[in-house]
């Protein structure tokens, strides 16, 4: 009865290892299988996979914006700024202000972020407009008197998913 154990537990083990496989193959691919390019910004440094396709600030409106390699993922930093030194909750709590506005919106998480080695504040909420529902992840870091918001938005649905990927890219975020 024991070696019947035994297989029950590798066959377990083993399973394991394959979703361990599965979902890095999934990442790696998400993330354009090992290829990555870098965007350089007068004061920042963003890296991201060649399957995400760098957008026109004319066009997005934003400082910087990636559309994903899948529909209705992208990522966008936008660049403000706070020649008034306006404390970082202050402007938080502004922009939930703002968002409450603009959206429907629900806030899920807000916590303490650090990135390239500077103290931020991270929102997560859902957002709905005009029918369309997203969930974003938006990091606010304050930095030589401007507010840098970097962005992953996509459809709740997809959220999980693709958020592994997402954080890859936002990870690779210096400033100069």
């Amino acid at each position: 009865m024991a070696c019947g154990f035994v297989r029950i537990d590798k066959m377990k083990h083993n399973i394991a290892l394959i979703i361990i496989l599965c979902l890095s193959i999934f990442t790696l691919n998400a993330c354009g299988g090992g290829k990555w390019e870098s965007a350089v910004k007068d004061d920042y440094t963003i890296s991201y996979p060649k399957n995400w396709r760098l957008v026109s600030s004319q066009t997005s409106g934003y400082d910087f914006s990636l559309a994903g390699p899948k529909p209705k993922m992208a990522i966008l930093i936008d660049v403000k700024e706070n020649p008034a030194g306006t404390p970082l909750d202050t402007f938080i709590d502004k922009e939930i202000h703002d968002i409450n506005a603009r959206f429907t919106a629900n806030m899920l998480e807000q916590h303490s972020i650090k990135i390239d080695g500077v103290s931020g504040q991270q929102l997560i909420f859902y957002a709905t407009r005009n029918d369309k529902a997203s969930r974003i992840n938006a990091n606010y870091l304050v930095k030589n008197n401007k507010i840098y918001i970097i962005s992953f938005l996509t459809p709740i649905e997809l959220y999980e998913k693709h958020n592994p990927a997402a954080q890859k890219i936002i990870n690779t975020f210096t400033f100069q």
